[in-house]
């Protein structure tokens, strides 16, 4: 967070001065001295006000943690943040929008999909290979938000790039010299032309999941 409404740059006392005040030495280090802890606080103002926002807590995050009763952990800014914001998001209907939202902020690069499956009181929650650091906080944050009646599924999945090769053959063809008049007829083709595709090799793979190792 920049705080754009306040000062940027360092601050130097000399230059609201003219100029000819630098020149003395001695008016030259006090003020340079005054500039330095000018400078000090503008930085420690800038500091305090990141910790006002969940999204900037550096050294504040543990209150942010306390605040939602969530047990402090040794693990990246950004997990532990999106775990707070996740606790802090307003009490709302608990839509697929809503827990899509929730789930992206667990896992690496939103890389998750929550599919609501109404006729079995289920949801199935896609993910790709690598993307959860903590299946514990998933869960948890699951248990917090879904409903007592409804479930949830797993799904991992790996993705692959594949090929498909497609060609074909002219088997049958007619060669049709047609003369320069204008009562041409073209004649009917004499032979019907077969288009098939044929599957010469193909793998199937079952990858297991081993989530919790």
């Amino acid at each position: 967070m920049t705080h754009d409404w306040m000062r940027q740059d360092a601050v130097n006392i000399l230059d609201y001065l003219p100029r000819f005040l630098e020149m003395d030495p001695n008016f030259h280090a006090t003020n340079h001295a005054d500039s330095k802890e000018h400078d000090r606080i503008r930085l420690l103002l800038q500091d305090l006000l990141n910790q006002v926002y969940v999204d900037t807590a550096t050294w504040c995050l543990p209150l942010w943690e306390s605040l939602v009763e969530i047990t402090v952990r040794n693990d990246a800014l950004d997990w532990r943040r999106n775990e707070v914001k996740a606790k802090l998001r307003a009490a709302q209907s608990v839509t697929q929008p809503f827990l899509q939202a929730v789930v992206e902020m667990l896992v690496a690069g939103q890389s998750v999909r929550v599919i609501d499956v109404p006729t079995d009181y289920r949801l199935d929650i896609e993910l790709c290979d690598g993307v959860v650091q903590s299946w514990q906080r998933l869960d948890q944050t699951l248990r917090m938000w879904v409903p007592a009646h409804i479930g949830w599924k797993y799904i991992a999945r790996t993705d692959a790039s594949l090929y498909l090769h497609v060609g074909a053959i002219v088997t049958v063809a007619d060669i049709i010299h047609i003369e320069a008049q204008t009562d041409f007829v073209l004649p009917a083709p004499q032979e019907d032309i077969a288009i098939g595709i044929a599957v010469s090799t193909f793998e199937m793979m079952h990858i297991e999941a081993d989530v919790y190792q």
